[in-house]
Order: structure tokens, then C-alpha cells, then sequence
């Protein structure tokens, strides 16, 4: 899994061209931290907030590494490409776990949700700046007195946005948002259900590695 999430960050889905075995080193990030998360529809007491855990686990390639392999990548890979870092994330780990408890007069929300995506970040100094796009399922359930209906769970696409700090060497922190828009449901008290926001803070260790690949 970790040589097709490489193959698809390198290329971006375009096809390779050459058969030589290179070595190439990637990063494997792994990362948790708590997100308050807001909802589009009122599934929450009022005054009351909601909370996630995010998890990160995807493989990144740096711009340094995509420039040193440029040669051996296909024609059509755009240069702008090549001076971002490109990360991939799988659709087989679990991006978010919702766990708002609920209580006396307070609605509970748990959930989780898959979202593989793509990202291209890029460096300025001790910062960087990265983005990333995706597909979304993501299945809630809640427990709220006012409603019918009690499961969620729909497809849905996201766009994210973060900045990251890395203070020592292969340790990273970063603030960011996850806006995720999913197949609207309708509520039993007369709402659309159909948008979620994580505002997150998140610590990533990054994991260096070494991968064989044909280019």
C-alpha cells in the first residue's frame, strides 16, 4: 500500500514510463489531536459543543525528492507540481472519530469517518502551508430527543487547510480545518443536514522510509 500511495503522489495519477528500480525516500506521518466540530443543521443542544478526535496516517513525498526524480517522471507532470510536497492518504484508516457524550437536556453525537485525499503542501521556513482534497463517508449516530431519525450516513467530498510548525526534527504541529459537504439528509424537525467543519489542532511524527519503485 505504502509504494502506491508514493506511485500516486509522484504522479498524480499519470502513468510512469520507465522500468528502473529506484530507491526513494518518503515520509510516513502519523498524527492525532481534538477538533471541535460544527454541523450545518442543529443536531446539538443549545449552547452545547461538539467534539472529534482526528488521526492522521498517510505517506508524503518532499519537493527535493519529486526534482531529483523529474527525468524519469512522464512529460505531463505540470513543474508547478514538482515544487510542492505531495501527500496521499488512504481510504482504509479512519480519518476522524466524532465523540460529543451526551447527558441531562444534551443531545450525543459518535461517528466516524473515512477520507482518503491528496494533498500538495509547500515550505516557508519553519512553516508550511498545505492543502488537500478527498472523498468523504462518514456515518453519525444521534441521540437527540428532538429527532425521528437517528443514523447518518452519507458520501460526501472535503477540502482541507492547515499550517504547520515543526520545532524539532521530524515533530510537527499543525492548526487547520477539515470542510466536509455530504448528500443532503432532511431532519424530522425540518432542516438539511448536509455540511460539517473540524477546526483541529493535531501533533504529527513524521516517520522517514525507503521504498523500491519502478521508474
Amino acid at each position: 500500500m505504502i509504494k502506491k500511495l508514493l506511485l500516486t503522489a509522484l504522479v498524480c495519477s499519470s502513468a510512469l514510463v520507465s522500468a528502473e528500480q529506484t530507491d526513494v525516500p518518503i515520509f510516513i506521518d502519523i498524527g492525532v489531536g481534538p477538533a471541535l466540530v460544527d454541523y450545518n443543521a442543529s443536531l446539538l443542544s443549545p449552547g452545547q459543543n461538539s467534539y472529534a478526535l482526528k488521526f492522521e496516517a498517510s505517506g508524503s513525498v518532499k519537493s527535493d525528492t519529486l526534482k531529483a526524480n523529474k527525468s524519469k517522471l512522464p512529460d505531463d507532470v505540470p513543474d508547478w507540481l514538482l515544487d510542492g510536497d505531495i501527500t496521499a492518504s488512504p481510504w482504509w484508516i479512519p480519518k476522524t472519530f466524532f465523540v460529543t457524550p451526551g447527558g441531562e437536556n444534551l443531545a450525543s453525537v459518535y461517528g466516524v469517518r473515512i477520507a482518503p485525499d491528496l494533498g500538495l503542501g509547500v515550505g516557508l521556513g519553519p512553516i508550511a502551508l498545505r492543502g488537500a482534497v478527498g472523498l468523504d463517508l462518514t456515518y453519525l449516530y444521534l441521540d437527540n430527543a428532538d429527532f425521528d431519525e437517528h443514523h447518518f450516513i452519507r458520501p460526501g467530498v472535503h477540502i482541507s487547510y492547515e499550517a504547520a510548525l515543526e520545532p524539532v526534527e521530524f515533530l510537527e504541529i499543525s492548526i487547520g480545518q477539515d470542510r466536509q459537504r455530504y448528500w443532503p439528509m432532511n431532519l424530522s424537525n425540518g432542516e438539511s443536514f448536509s455540511g460539517i467543519t473540524e477546526t483541529y489542532i493535531k501533533v504529527n511524527v513524521k516517520i522517514p522510509y525507503t521504498v523500491q519503485i519502478d521508474l
